[in-house]
């Protein structure tokens, strides 16, 4: 089991640099990684699903480019682009939902925190650091979970029936019920 500080196991044909990398260097070096993995690679993620098949694929494309940040100055940045679908449960039903998340998002990098809170105030892109020793599959995890829908539910969700093919009593029939019957001893 991994805890926040336990660094994620790297699956299998991940770039062995991106757990580490340099963002400066990727950057201007305008760097592209991309590939596929099992979903389960991801705990935090796999725990906010259910079913979670352990070959589900997460479909990832990383660059490395420089963009403006608030000030204006160009800064080491990376674009992230992931792609996958996520077995949820409907908050409406309570049964499995597929949902498709698909984040397409810019990072700029600063040396410092200090930095970093000052330009991110400024700009639209997330400011992020070190500049030094990023994670990607960290990052990666934690852009798919505020991805996550709020309340996932399927589009055309129905109540559920039970096994003689009627809906569940409303939830309130019993109190609409006991409502009816002090109105009557009222009276």
């Amino acid at each position: 089991m991994n805890t926040p500080d336990a660094p994620l196991p790297s699956p299998l044909g991940f770039p062995p640099e991106a757990r580490a990398f340099d963002a400066e260097a990727f950057a201007h070096a305008r760097g592209h990684w991309e590939g596929s993995f099992a979903l389960a690679h991801l705990p935090r993620l796999a725990a906010a699903c259910v079913g979670l098949a352990s070959n589900a694929p997460l479909h990832w494309q990383a660059d490395g480019e420089t963009r403006a940040a608030g000030d204006g100055v160009p800064r080491p940045a990376l674009r992230l682009r992931l792609a996958c679908r996520l077995p949820l449960e409907c908050q409406r039903c309570l049964q499995p939902v597929e949902e498709a998340v698909d984040v397409d998002r810019h990072f700029i990098f600063a040396s410092d925190e200090e930095t970093a809170a000052q330009l991110d105030e400024e700009c639209d892109d997330d400011v992020l650091a070190p500049l030094h020793g990023a994670d990607l599959l960290t990052l990666m995890e934690d852009e798919l979970l505020l991805a996550l829908p709020p309340v996932p539910r399927h589009a055309d969700c129905r109540t559920p029936v039970d096994a003689a093919g009627e809906p569940p009593p409303h939830p309130f029939a019993a109190l609409a019920t006991l409502k009816g019957n002090t109105n009557n001893a009222t009276d």
